[in-house]
């Protein structure tokens, strides 16, 4: 489709597909920059410039404020705030150059981002900064309670390092960070929903001694149907430690197309029916997929 049809806007689909599933920056980075060359029409450019922002927000400052500033002349109203993060992380990076953790602090003041975008490069660069501003202690809570809700490699390997700076061995911080996600835990709602599979209802009693995930989506979602091979691989790997994967479809009126669905990816799910209003009334549930 790239080749043979370049100008297209399904070409710009194409270009963010064969970049959000390539399996390195280095890749992504590949489909993107021609994505940006392209002159396509259409929102896939936009789409893949904040793609393009998180890879340069984790690996060249300069790069993703320059990014941002496109993104932000492009569409003021929605990138607006990317434009101001990238500016205060821009800033803390020259002031943390100098040496002064303080003012690092005072540019990245109390910024925050956009849901959708990876809140990682800010936790890390905090961290750094209080620690440099003779805050050590409150780098290592910050790290703390990042890792406790939104685990990744880097913070865990982060928040490690600083807990070896207070004494504390890895052992202690992994300890800590459960610790964190029990304080933080709270009560499943409570569903009774008819099961698709059986006829029956199916509980969250009926689930009681099971490790699960409560997956919400609907037949005709796409992006449903293009994380389903992933969290597949997870049941794979745990399903026979008692790992259930609980999918409840928002959309009554597709009702017929949730078993042939789960059948032709191959997906040994527990499919419940469900509706936008409940999912949204009972666990916040704002778009699909949610887990």
């Amino acid at each position: 489709v790239v080749r043979d049809y370049p100008h297209d806007p399904v070409t710009g689909q194409v270009l963010y597909w064969l970049a959000e599933s390539a399996p390195t920056d280095q890749a992504k980075l590949h489909y993107l920059l021609q994505l940006r060359h392209s002159g396509i029409p259409g929102d896939w450019v936009s789409s893949g410039d904040a793609l393009l922002f998180e890879i340069y927000d984790r690996t060249d400052r300069a790069r993703a404020l320059a990014v941002a500033r496109e993104m932000a002349k492009a569409d003021a109203d929605d990138y607006a705030p990317v434009l101001k993060y990238a500016q205060a992380m821009s800033q803390a990076e020259a002031w943390l150059a100098k040496g002064d953790g303080h003012k690092a602090l005072a540019a990245l003041g109390q910024e925050r981002l956009p849901r959708y975008l990876s809140q990682q490069p800010l936790a890390l660069l905090r961290a750094r900064a209080q620690a440099a501003a003779g805050q050590p202690q409150a780098a290592y809570d910050g790290l703390l309670d990042f890792v406790a809700r939104t685990p990744t490699p880097a913070t865990l390997a982060a928040l490690i390092q600083r807990g070896g700076k207070l004494g504390k061995t890895p052992v202690q911080v992994q300890d800590a960070v459960w610790a964190a996600r029990a304080k933080n835990a709270h009560p499943a709602v409570s569903f009774d929903l008819a099961n698709y599979k059986t006829g029956r209802q199916t509980s969250l009693a009926d689930l009681r001694g099971h490790v699960f995930l409560l997956n919400f989506f609907f037949p005709m979602c796409g992006p449903c149907r293009g994380e389903f091979p992933y969290i597949r691989t997870v049941l794979n790997k745990y399903q026979s430690q008692g790992f259930r994967i609980v999918t409840i479809n928002v959309e009554p009126q597709q009702d017929a197309f949730v078993l042939p669905e789960l059948k032709g990816f191959g997906l040994d799910f527990i499919p419940l029916r469900g509706s936008n209003e409940w999912a949204k009334a009972n666990y916040k549930v704002r778009g699909e997929p949610t887990t």
